[in-house]
């Protein structure tokens, strides 16, 4: 307000990446999983050795995964500390990469880095089972004493969680959640505990799709007119939220379900050492196909049950 500004949005996003707080983690050869893709979307130089570990089970895991077997890396593991089942990464982003030759280690959790002359040579890890669930209502992985293992690695990139970076808020009156997002006092407005202050995307709801910040914007941007009007700030009676009840599209419209058109892929071989797209394209034959399929988006439903 200082500048003059009435009203103003934060979507700082979710940049910051969780450290995996072990011995060793100082060592030359260990990389943020966020920092890494970074590097590489902007053509900065980002080698990687021979054999590399990813730590984690999302899809920053899976692309940094793929990515290092782009760039070179002859062994690349994911390690994993719960079940293939409870792993958070797109299906087929695990799919692409077995195809790849990625390996997965699935239910073991890094305890120990080790190195000669500060340079990251091997990686301790543990093996894991799954006890009673968590606060996610995932069973919570559980170290199993006497199975550590010691294997040599070049590279260690971390990916085991994003959070906002929110200090900047800190003496500004805008409250913040205990995993550091900002707090919103309803996510249908985006409205902080700050008049005037709206937020949303991941420095809200922690690292998430473009889809979901990208509707998050759309809801801030209305509250924020309705704001600088001086009218009150509310939600539309017609605004569809997580919690709306939509109706089954097979209920309201006759439109016969068909397989999904497979999309052409470019083969193992051509992928090794390039970052072209891995997805060709759909033909016109292809793409007329996948228009006549009903895609679920629900809001054809709900605007009939409106009338």
């Amino acid at each position: 307000t200082d500048e003059g500004y009435e009203a103003i949005f934060l979507g700082t996003g979710a940049w910051d990446s969780r450290g995996l707080g072990v011995e060793g983690e100082e060592l030359a050869g260990i990389l943020p999983g966020t920092r890494f893709l970074i590097d590489r979307g902007l053509d900065n130089d980002t080698p990687v050795g021979e054999k590399v570990a990813i730590i984690g089970g999302g899809n920053t895991a899976l692309d940094a995964a793929r990515t290092s077997w782009r760039l070179g890396a002859e062994e690349v593991t994911v390690i994993y500390r719960r079940s293939r089942k409870e792993m958070p990464a797109n299906d087929i982003e695990i799919e692409e990469a077995e195809k790849e030759g990625v390996q997965f280690h699935y239910l073991a959790a890094p305890t120990r880095l080790i190195g000669t002359d500060g340079r990251l040579t091997h990686l301790e890890y543990i093996e894991m089972e799954l006890g009673e669930p968590d606060e996610s209502g995932r069973r919570r992985p559980v170290p199993k004493p006497g199975t550590e293992t010691v294997i040599p690695v070049d590279n260690v990139i971390a990916a085991i969680g994003q959070f906002p970076e929110t200090g900047f808020l800190k003496q500004d009156g805008v409250a913040l959640s205990r995993s550091h997002t900002i707090e919103v006092k309803n996510r249908a407005t985006g409205e902080t505990t700050l008049p005037g202050v709206f937020a949303g995307g991941d420095a809200v709801t922690g690292a998430s799709i473009a889809v979901e910040a990208i509707g998050a914007g759309r809801r801030a941007a209305r509250s924020i007119n309705l704001y600088l009007r001086g009218e009150e700030v509310t939600v539309p009676d017609e605004a569809i939220t997580p919690d709306s009840e939509i109706l089954d599209v097979a209920e309201v419209v006759n439109v016969p379900e068909s397989a999904r058109v497979r999309m052409p892929e470019l083969s193992v071989d051509e992928r090794r050492g390039s970052f072209t797209e891995v997805e060709l394209g759909l033909s016109e034959e292809m793409a007329h196909q996948e228009a006549e399929r009903c895609l679920r988006c629900g809001l054809l439903c709900y605007r009939r049950e409106r009338g």
